[in-house]
């Protein structure tokens, strides 16, 4: 249930379709870091972005896209996510972007955005496993992630940005035609959601 109390801390999103191979390591970021239960941090998953979440963004101080990449740079790439006024926009699909625009467009929200971009190798088998190199990429991008979460500076602050992680390759997939791809259940764990921003 969506409360308009005012909110702090960051909200993680990790998305993609868990039973394509390395297309769901965006949940299984998102499943890890709900696991720690790290304070002023929600954490949800999805197989897919939608309009419900640029309302989501309202409150928070910062959001955190998570996805997997098919051409990025190994392990991962994190990168800014700014509006994108002129970008497509539909129900299905949304890029990052397009729910940025969305939510500072209708919601006023101002949260910092950035997309963590997740280096995946195997897309094509209808199949609930990582590749190998999927997994030592997404244990190092809980590592980044975790660390910058717990840092002292981590609120307000923009994240370090490693030398081999400059760049995200964005790509489109449309989860229309399969079967169960319906929302995922959002695992959350904001430990202040109702704190009062200082």
């Amino acid at each position: 249930m969506w409360s308009s109390a005012p909110r702090v801390g960051t909200l993680v999103i990790g998305y993609g379709n868990p039973g394509r191979q390395d297309d769901g390591l965006g949940p299984a970021c998102a499943l890890h870091l709900a696991a720690l239960g790290l304070p002023d941090v929600c954490v949800e998953s999805n197989y897919q972005l939608v309009v419900e979440d640029a309302l989501q963004l309202t409150g928070f101080d910062r959001v955190v896209f998570v996805d997997a990449s098919m051409n990025g740079q190994a392990p991962f790439s994190i990168v800014p996510v700014s509006p994108d006024e002129h970008g497509p926009l539909g129900s299905h699909g949304l890029s990052p972007e397009a729910v940025v625009t969305l939510a500072r467009t209708l919601f006023h929200a101002t949260a910092d955005a950035y997309l963590l971009g997740i280096r995946g190798y195997a897309f094509d088998t209808f199949a609930e496993i990582l590749s190998p190199g999927a997994k030592n990429n997404l244990d190092q991008a809980l590592r980044y992630l975790e660390n910058w979460l717990r840092s002292d500076t981590a609120a307000g602050a923009r994240p370090h940005v490693p030398q081999n992680s400059i760049s995200v390759t964005h790509y489109q997939c449309d989860f229309s035609s399969i079967p169960g791809s319906g929302s995922v259940a959002n695992a959350c764990t904001c430990a202040a959601r109702n704190k009062t921003k200082q």
